[in-house]
């Protein structure tokens, strides 16, 4: 029976695509048939809320590709942020970026072969640094699970702050754009499950370094 307009049924797969055009309670059936006939309409009530009434905090999602240790984002940053490599400005490209001030929220997924994989983390850490070596400027380690099997994913909350951090800002002061790229590397444990048994209990593992542009706040 009709779908919400914007809606498309595919009679050759049975799946429902596409994006409503507005929101409200919706019924519709549908009906399975063959050379016997048709069955008894199957009735189903979707309900489709405005955009406006989604909630208002956004996160960061990023994944990190078990085989190569990359670590990419769903919605790559815009805006650019220069680096000095052995005295010479370089133009990089951030992830994403963070502000002094802020907490940020992360959502983290690990990904073999281009599929979600569902991972007991012992452990999960982010942590931020101006170059290396260096004192880190933020370390992340607080974090739950979220979800299981292809949907599983990993939340943390940033702290963009501390001593060491406005040092870096400080270092990177500029009457409008006070803003550097941080070096940034995921790091986890989870407990070895190998069969047969062999090596540690606890695997250690990190991501290859990342870029993530830090900015100066003006409302502190």
């Amino acid at each position: 029976s009709p779908l919400p307009t914007g809606l498309v049924f595919d009679t050759a797969t049975g799946q429902i695509s596409g994006a409503a055009t507005f929101p409200g309670v919706y019924e519709f059936a549908l009906v399975a048939g063959n050379g016997d006939g048709a069955s008894t309409p199957e009735v189903f009530t979707a309900g489709i809320e405005a955009t406006t009434a989604l909630p208002s905090i956004d996160a960061v999602d990023l994944s990190v590709d078990l085989a190569t240790g990359e670590v990419s984002a769903e919605t790559p940053a815009l805006r650019g942020v220069t680096r000095l490599v052995a005295g010479a400005p370089v133009d990089v490209k951030p992830l994403f970026w963070l502000k002094r001030g802020d907490v940020r929220m992360l959502h983290v997924r690990f990904l073999k072969g281009g599929i979600v994989a569902d991972i007991d983390l012992a452990t999960l850490k982010l942590t931020l640094k101006a170059y290396e070596p260096e004192t880190a400027l933020v370390a992340s380690t607080t974090f739950i699970r979220c979800d299981t099997g292809a949907n599983t994913f990993y939340r943390m909350a940033v702290t963009v702050a501390g001593n060491a951090l406005n040092g870096a800002l400080g270092n990177a002061e500029d009457d409008f754009d006070t803003a550097f790229a941080a070096v940034a590397e995921l790091e986890w444990t989870q407990e070895n499950i190998l069969e047969p048994t062999y090596g540690p209990e606890e695997l250690r593992s990190s991501s290859l370094n990342f870029d993530v542009g830090v900015a100066r706040d003006l409302t502190a």
